[in-house]
């Protein structure tokens, strides 16, 4: 029986159907609804949360459908892979609960009215819900204080300042601060402030100027009404700035926008007037939103809606703002939003001062700020214009080039011979973006996946870096390199900077890169080009002019180029940096151009083209190359290239470690025993992060550093000097030095060092010293192999080895020396 009942109990659960998971739907959230409250909403959303729908995929789609909006374009930013309620929470309330006490929550509060047709039920269940959610955790005594703060803060703007800034929680510190406030009264009566000459706030303090309170002072009206002067002309209405009552009893409310204007008898007989000139309208976009603005010369800052606000997508700056106009009336500014908005096609950042709706006629308020970017206004009666002064490097003039001013030591008939050459050749030079192409085999772009295609939003840019951007798109434009796309493909773009303080712009093309078929052309070492130089007394190097933008794009392969920025979408006609066959592209073209001029006197190194001759008629006396500085068969360090290493702080981290491991070693060659040098240095980029910078690593540092700025000077390799090789070998390292005869001196073409392993710290010495010897002739195979040369080692080493039994010793490496 007992068994009948188990297997009836598994046939009921193998029956059971499963659950369906409900379809989670969370209440909305508008941003720019005055009444939302984003702390009440995620109290109201966590209640709909279980926990199998607190993260995952269901609840970022639960997200999408309940926030509206600005939001739902903030929610596509931040959300990522595996994200929880708990960390969405955290930014939800982090950016649209902005940081409040509770009097001027309750400010605040007492400034809303239900909208038309409401019903007074909803009205009070959506204020009771922002208010528990607010003040749940709070005491009787907090609210109370809170309470009596709102009261006094209608009579006194002081009060209401004190409200907005401090978070008062006990009640002696409430007495304490009103007692505060009384005494500055006090101290300065009614009527002396009032009759007191009144100024503008100096630039740079934290008071601005709010739209409409540019009140002008009636010096007639004042004389005759000073002495009428009651306590009740300190009272500023919120709503139509007059004086004289609150902004809960003003007779003007419903004007709509005319409830400014001045026209009652008993305002003219006030002492100020209000400003009724009608100031300069515009539009201004934000995240692809069209929003209307008013512009004051006056102001020194500009100002927001709080409704509107909610829209702008930005940073959001937590600190207090007095407003203040003429007559001392103020309103306080709790938060900014720093956002890029674009006015007239001109992309700029603003600092937006968010004030109550009630506090602002016009949506936002454009201040004088705003010139700061370097705009130049045009205001007409009813419009504004902004625009930006176009920088020098957008104008370009055809100038004829001026040869007299050429640098270079010949002699006075060669000089005139040398700048003959030139003016013959006038027409090719070029000193900005080729406009035609040459006449190439164009680049074709292959795919391993044909079908993938790049889709990437635009890097974000400073205003000063946007103008640099556009400038540059200009330019490309205009020299036919680029042209605008609607390409499938969007690759972002970067600015690098040149050694000259320029910028170039490079379009970040990495994940095109991993999906393209590498060109295999091989590009030429720089040691073998340096190789060549020898025999050369005299040097000319040409520089192609942007000979990356020479090379044109296959026609099929032209969509595939394409990039994205702030100014749009366009894709390259020619070749673009950044795409990582291009160095082959290049090299390759420039070997095609060229032909048999390669193998005769020309070295080139993709858009490096070096003559090497012998008689001043071919070239001129000393040339840089490749890095290094070539002079009458010598060459050194470029001393820029030195500047760079010197330049770089002792390391703090592995990672720039590395990267003065990497540029010193770009010199090696030039330093004695480098391996063994930086032996130590090389055991600290096993770890990550921190690096223990001691005294002895820091005395390698400059050692390797004196070595390089001391002018270390090596010979061109000559395939007819004497040569000798001198080699040494420890447990640590062994190293080389090839040294060829000139004057009947021994000079050095280049060293050569490296680290043991392990397993070869252990050989003994006449075995390290073999090793040495053997390693430093494969290393130096180019220059030694066919030709007869000395060996120099400190001990018998090398005659041992060929004594000894074959089994005895290192066969490869007795091996290897045979051949030579």
């Amino acid at each position: 029986m007992e068994q009948q009942n188990q297997n009836f109990l598994a046939l009921i659960k193998a029956m059971k159907l499963p659950t369906q998971p409900r379809n989670l739907r969370l209440p909305d959230f508008d941003p720019e609804k005055k009444d939302m409250d984003a702390r009440a909403w995620a109290t109201t959303a966590d209640m709909c949360l279980t926990d199998e729908n607190k993260e995952g995929d269901s609840l970022v789609i639960a997200l999408s459908r309940a926030l509206k909006r600005s939001t739902s374009t903030w929610l596509s930013s931040v959300s990522f892979p595996g994200m929880t309620w708990t960390e969405f929470k955290e930014l939800f309330v982090a950016r649209y609960d902005c940081s409040t006490t509770p009097a001027s929550f309750l400010i605040d509060l007492q400034a809303r009215k239900p909208k038309e047709n409401e019903c007074y039920a909803s009205y009070a269940a959506a204020l009771m819900t922002s208010i528990m959610s607010r003040w749940n955790s709070l005491s009787v005594e907090k609210i109370a204080i809170a309470t009596v703060l709102a009261h006094i803060s209608r009579f006194d703007n002081r009060v209401q300042h004190l409200a907005f800034t401090k978070n008062i929680e006990t009640r002696n510190q409430l007495q304490q601060e009103l007692q505060a406030v009384s005494f500055m009264k006090r101290k300065i009566p009614h009527d002396d402030r009032e009759g007191s000459d009144l100024k503008r706030p100096r630039p740079g303090t934290s008071n601005a100027i709010v739209e409409n309170w540019h009140l002008r002072s009636s010096d007639s009206k004042s004389k005759t009404h000073t002495s009428t002067t009651t306590t009740t002309s300190t009272i500023t209405c919120f709503h139509c700035r007059e004086l004289g009552h609150y902004a809960s009893s003003c007779p003007r409310r419903g004007a709509g926008n005319n409830a400014g204007a001045v026209t009652s008898k008993t305002t003219t007989s006030k002492r100020v007037d209000l400003c009724v000139v009608t100031a300069p309208a515009g539009t201004l976009r934000h995240s692809g939103e069209q929003f209307y603005f008013r512009y004051d010369s006056g102001a020194e800052c500009s100002l927001i809606k709080e409704s509107i606000a909610s829209k702008f997508c930005g940073k959001r700056i937590n600190q207090t703002v007095s407003m203040t106009g003429i007559g001392q009336t103020s309103v306080i500014s709790t938060f900014q939003v720093l956002a890029v908005v674009e006015i007239d096609d001109i992309s700029i950042e603003v600092c937006f001062h968010v004030l109550p709706d009630y506090n602002l006629q016009h949506d936002i308020l454009i201040g004088y700020d705003i010139l700061s970017h370097g705009l130049t206004v045009q205001i007409s009666s009813s419009r504004i214009n902004f625009f930006r002064q176009s920088l020098i490097e957008s104008c370009y003039i055809d100038r004829e080039i001026d040869f007299s001013n050429i640098n270079t030591d010949l002699p006075l008939e060669s000089r005139n011979e040398l700048i003959a050459l030139l003016k013959s050749f006038e027409k090719y030079f070029s000193s900005g973006i080729p406009s035609a192409p040459a006449d190439t085999e164009p680049m074709k772009i292959r795919l391993k996946d044909p079908n993938k295609t790049v889709n990437r939003r635009p890097y974000r840019f400073s205003p000063s870096e946007r103008q640099i951007v556009r400038n540059k798109i200009d330019e490309l434009l205009r020299a036919g390199v680029i042209r605008p796309s609607s390409s499938p493909f969007a690759s972002p773009i970067l600015l690098v900077e040149k050694k000259d303080g320029s910028h170039r712009l490079c379009v970040d093309y990495r994940e095109l890169n991993d999906n393209t078929i590498s060109d295999r052309f091989p590009l030429p070492l720089i040691s073998d080009q340096i190789d060549r130089l020898c025999g050369g007394h005299f040097f000319s190097i040409l520089d192609l002019a942007s000979g990356f933008h020479q090379i044109r794009i296959d026609d099929e392969s032209i969509e595939r180029t394409a990039f994205v920025s702030s100014e749009g979408q366009f894709e390259y006609v020619s070749m673009p940096f950044g795409f990582k066959n291009a160095p082959a592209v290049f090299q390759r073209a420039m070997l095609n151009a060229l032909g048999n001029l390669v193998n005769a006197y020309v070295v080139v190194y993709m858009d490096d083209l070096l003559i090497v001759a012998s008689n001043v008629t071919e070239a001129l006396e000393k040339v840089e190359f490749l890095g290094y500085e070539v002079s009458q068969g010598e060459i050194r360090p470029n001393p820029r290239k030195i500047e760079a290493l010197t330049a770089l702080p002792p390391p703090e981290t592995v990672t720039q470690l590395r990267q003065f491991i990497g540029l010193a070693s770009y010199f090696r060659q030039f330093v004695p025993q480098f391996s063994q040098v930086m032996a130590p240095l090389y055991a600290l980029t096993t770890g990550t992060g921190k690096l223990s910078w001691k005294p002895e690593h820091e005395v390698i540092r400059q050692k390797i550093i004196f070595a390089l700025t001391n002018e270390p000077v090596l010979l061109i390799h000559d395939p007819n000097a004497e040569t000798e090789l001198h080699t040494d070998a420890s447990a640590i390292g062994y190293g080389a030095v090839l040294l060829q005869k000139k004057d009947g001196k021994l000079h050095p073409v280049a060293y050569y060092s490296k680290r043991t392993t392990s397993a070869e710290s252990k050989y003994h010495s006449y075995e390290l010293e073999t090793l040495a010897v053997v390693n430093a002739v494969k290393y130096f195979r180019r220059y030694l192999h066919g030709r007869k040369f000395v060996v120099v080692t400190d001990c018998s080493s090398l005659q041992s080895t060929r004594k000894a039994r074959l089994d005895s010793a290192r066969p490869q490496m007795v091996g290897f020396s045979t051949k030579f």
